[in-house]
């Protein structure tokens, strides 16, 4: 393969992630239809971008962990996965439907959008355990790009759910990482 294969770019498969989110956005946003395989395509490029770029196959500067990169990514991984496991119900992957009952126990109890929390672990876990500097690095915009696709996300919240979920947001004012500043002040 020659050294300037796409495919062994790690920035190719960051940009497929970012075009994921973008159209993640559209969804979200009411803009596209409710469409559950478009929606599973979006979190497919999203998913799969991310954690393609830390695969030792993408030539990129590897830090040393003294063997814990393993372990510690593994911790990540399944820390990740215990918040996006019990969200596997919802339909996520289409814009928010009065249909289904706003869910706010469980880890909807502790962040307002406990899959991305799960997402932004799971892709840090991934790129800890293959030692991937630009799989961490990424992981702060990963981190940006989901804050302000849960911005969009809660408009179209708002919309659906009325003044129950205006309740919910003054009760769990987290939006993704809990017990931080990074949340939405709302009025009483």
């Amino acid at each position: 393969m020659p050294d300037n294969d796409i495919l062994t770019d790690p920035f190719f498969w960051a940009l497929l992630s970012a075009v994921g989110m973008g159209a993640g956005n559209t969804i979200v946003a009411d803009v596209l239809p409710r469409s559950r395989f478009l929606g599973a395509l979006v979190v497919a490029s999203v998913m799969l971008g991310r954690i393609l770029l830390v695969l030792p196959f993408c030539p990129q500067p590897r830090f040393e962990l003294a063997g814990l990169h393993w372990p510690l990514g593994l911790v990540l991984i399944g820390a990740g996965a215990a918040f996006v496991l019990p969200v596997s119900r919802v339909h996520w992957t289409t814009a928010p439907d009065a249909s289904e009952r706003l869910r706010s126990t469980g880890v909807y109890g502790l962040v307002r959008h406990p899959a991305y929390l799960g997402n932004i672990v799971l892709c840090l876990g991934w790129a800890v355990a293959f030692r991937s500097t630009v799989g961490v690095a990424l992981t702060v915009l990963w981190w940006l790009s989901f804050w302000l696709h849960a911005r969009i996300e809660e408009a179209s919240l708002l919309r659906t759910y009325g003044a129950d979920y205006e309740a919910y947001k003054r009760r769990v004012p987290w939006r993704i990482i809990p017990w931080t500043h990074f949340h939405t002040r709302v009025a009483s």
